[in-house]
């Protein structure tokens, strides 16, 4: 388990990235190109569930899926 910071790199250029204390990344951390893809497969599983028109349920979803992959979606 993460707590705290994480040093990516030797002084005096050591950079501190913030984790969360539950280890998962965060969504604005991951490259576009990851963000993306993950996208494009919350998709082919969203055509699975029931449609809604429900903008908070549809947020709540993609946050409980990108949490199961470990992502924090804000």
């Amino acid at each position: 388990m993460n707590e705290g910071p994480v040093t990516t790199a030797s002084p005096p250029f050591a950079m501190q990235i913030e984790q969360p204390p539950d280890g998962q990344r965060l969504w604005g951390d991951l490259p576009i190109d990851e963000q993306l893809c993950l996208r494009e497969a919350y998709g082919h599983y969203l055509d699975s569930l029931p449609a809604s028109c429900d903008m908070q349920l549809k947020v709540e979803r993609f946050r409980l899926w990108l949490a199961e992959r470990g992502i924090r979606y804000p």
